[in-house]
């Protein structure tokens, strides 16, 4: 007898087998698109940063100096403004200051608006603010930092 079908047996081991196989693979890619997002906001920090420096190239900064969105605009490029929410509200608020005593450039990219936000799953931000939400007292430059520097609002 010569049978060419499948078993229900033969099936259902094929089933399981990609069920396991899926156990380990969803939160894989889950992970693997966090850290996408976060490798996003700092590679943000670091081109305001970089934005920064061109500015006071261009015009004379003091030590100290606080930037705004309005004075960085024209220095960023393809910059993804609608996920910041200073970039939306364009008030005054600082986004970039010269550290006086580092030399060094501070930024703070703020998540606008509510959680999650057009693709986003989270809120993530570069801040330089510790996990309790106190300012850290030694921020940190886009540069020297890491996607661990980048916090979940």
């Amino acid at each position: 007898m010569n049978n060419k079908g499948v078993t229900l047996i033969e099936l259902l081991i094929v089933i399981v087998v990609i069920g396991i196989i899926s156990a380990f693979a969803v939160p894989a890619v889950g992970k693997f698109l966090e850290n996408a997002e976060k490798t996003a906001i700092l590679q943000d920090a670091i081109a305001v940063e970089v934005a920064a420096e061109n500015y006071c190239a261009y015009n004379s900064c003091a030590s100290n100096e606080a930037l705004t969105w309005d004075e960085l605009k024209d220095y960023l490029g393809n910059f993804n403004a609608e996920y910041y929410q200073d970039c939306v509200l364009g008030d005054t608020t600082t986004i970039a200051r010269l550290d006086a005593t580092s030399g060094d450039w501070i930024v703070w990219l703020e998540r606008a608006g509510g959680s999650g936000g057009g693709n986003s799953t989270s809120d993530w931000e570069w801040t330089n603010r510790l996990p309790d939400g106190t300012a850290n007292p030694n921020p940190v430059s886009p540069r020297d930092g890491s996607t661990a520097d980048v916090t979940d609002d």
